[in-house]
């Protein structure tokens, strides 16, 4: 069944409203270590205008679309008004040159970047699908690729329309595409492209949350739903076995928004189920944290590739397993000090979405009207 353009507008801009309902405000830069005797510290932050963002006029980010890389933060703005969007990449510092865009002519459903871990400087590379009206894509600037716009293929080759994109982590990079419950993998990377179907996800149509591409295993899908967590792959763990579901794991219902963060470092897989933070260890979901903000339709946690990073400003150690704060630690603070501890606390109260720079580098919130760069303060 297709999800009509009207129905994905109406469904992403209540999950908007839901989660970003807060002010924000422009604020100077923290300041590090020591200020005039006092021992306390302050991550350094500052604040980013996002492109031609207007909340007043309904020009905001889609916040549940919201990707960091080794070399930029990825961001989706919508024009409520004018049921338009575009794409935007901040690359670093400011005036022109800090953005790179993408102003499509047609309305993108959802996005995902090609490359976390190895983009060039400058570099912007993203699929993109438009769901009902059954398109994907890939558009890229500054890495010598050509972009393309397909039709995606109906039955036996492909469902007709793709809902959410995902480029494999490893080897040919094929693509992985979600038709509402339907998960499909691309079979064919040379014109003309086809696909397979893997599984169907249990549930109500639209039920999956989020997708994540394993990136130790080109072969393996995970998938969110509002009630559980799903690992998918196209070849069989058994000999002979057909390709799947190869695992599941229900989690129940708890009034909320469901799986809406996977990720995986250092080979740890973890995922956030509303505001419960959980690490597969021994094939069993292992509640690691807790987070003390209002749940939504967006990601909170994220990874660096070392650490694990919650937007309510703590970080997971796994050799301790311990959460422990990356924006300060909040004690013996001159009053300068105490005064932007208290602004970048209230910023971490707000449940907005979280990135980390892959590699290592400043941690985003992705608010309204601007993104927040946080410096994490080692402690």
């Amino acid at each position: 069944m297709k999800r009509t353009l009207k129905q994905s507008v109406t469904g992403l801009i209540l999950g908007l409203m839901l989660v970003g309902c807060q002010k924000s405000t422009t604020t100077p830069n923290g300041n590090n270590g020591n200020n005039g005797g006092n021992s306390g510290t302050v991550a350094s932050f500052n604040t980013i205008p996002l492109p031609n963002a207007s909340i007043a006029n309904g020009i905001i980010p889609v916040l549940n679309e919201f990707y960091v890389t080794n070399r930029g933060v990825y961001v989706m703005m919508q024009n409520s008004s004018m049921l338009s969007r575009s794409f935007h990449k901040y690359n670093g510092g400011s005036g022109s040159a800090a953005w790179s865009k993408y102003e499509p002519d047609f309305f993108p459903v959802s996005f995902m970047p090609v490359n976390f871990t190895s983009e060039f400087d400058r570099e912007f590379s993203i699929h993109w699908c438009n769901g009902a009206e059954g398109k994907y894509g890939m558009y890229n600037m500054n890495n010598g690729a050509p972009p393309f716009e397909y039709d995606v293929p109906t039955t036996p080759l492909g469902p007709g329309y793709f809902t959410k994109v995902a480029s494999a982590k490893k080897g040919m990079h094929h693509l992985w595409g979600v038709a509402g419950q339907e998960i499909w993998s691309e079979s064919v990377v040379v014109f003309p492209k086809t696909f397979d179907s893997i599984a169907t996800i249990p549930g109500d149509l639209g039920s999956i949350s989020c997708i994540f591409a394993d990136p130790d295993d080109e072969t393996v899908l995970w998938c969110g739903t509002q009630t559980g967590l799903y690992k998918v792959g196209t070849v069989s763990p058994n000999a002979g076995g057909d390709p799947g579901i190869l695992q599941q794991w229900n989690l129940g219902s708890n009034g909320t928004f469901g799986v809406t963060a996977i990720i995986k470092t250092d080979g740890h897989l973890v995922f956030q189920f509303g505001n419960s933070i959980f690490e597969l260890v021994a094939g069993q979901p292992k509640e690691i944290g807790s987070l003390i903000v209002s749940s939504g339709t967006s990601a909170n946690i994220c990874t660096d590739g070392t650490r694990i990073y919650a937007s309510n400003g703590t970080y997971y150690n796994f050799n301790t397993k311990t959460w422990k704060s990356f924006i300060g630690d909040g004690v013996n603070l001159s009053q300068d000090q105490q005064t932007k501890y208290n602004l970048l606390k209230g910023y971490c109260s707000g449940a907005f979405p979280i990135g980390a720079t892959t590699g290592g580098g400043p941690v985003y919130l992705l608010m309204l009207g601007e993104l927040l760069s946080i410096t994490p303060s080692t402690l």
